[in-house]
């Protein structure tokens, strides 16, 4: 019997050269392609290519279309996937904070290369 498959929504930050020297396409691949190792059906993708570390939530357009599309119920899913948990904010820990509790109060696990961070045992994982 196979496990079921955990419905999740892509997050990448992307740059034009990551510290591998791979291509923003390449990157994306990369994270397709960990994200169904775990066991994960992509519901739908949100890249964040060249977005400065130190920008704004309020400016980061694709994971504030991300927020609202699961606050308005017209995006289903059961988690996150990403690479690292840091690619929530790298700079500003409330703004971290903030998306780190949006996600746990809408039952949504986060799912990195690494760790699965479930809301149900969120505190665990919330320490940076």
């Amino acid at each position: 019997m196979s496990e079921k498959k955990v419905r999740v929504a892509l997050l990448g930050r992307l740059y034009d050269e990551d510290d591998a020297g791979e291509s923003i396409e390449s990157q994306k691949e990369i994270l397709r392609t960990a994200a169904k190792n775990k066991n994960c059906l992509i519901v739908d993708e949100f890249w964040e290519e060249n977005v400065s570390p130190d920008c704004p939530l309020e400016d980061r357009t694709a994971i504030r279309r991300l927020l609202t599309s699961v606050w308005n119920n017209e995006l289903i899913i059961d988690g996150v996937f990403m690479a690292r948990l840091t690619d929530l904010g790298w700079t500003n820990r409330k703004e971290h904070l903030t998306l780190i509790t949006f996600f746990e109060q809408n039952n949504l696990s986060i799912v990195t290369f690494d760790e699965t961070y479930d809301p149900d045992v969120w505190i665990g994982g919330c320490s940076l």
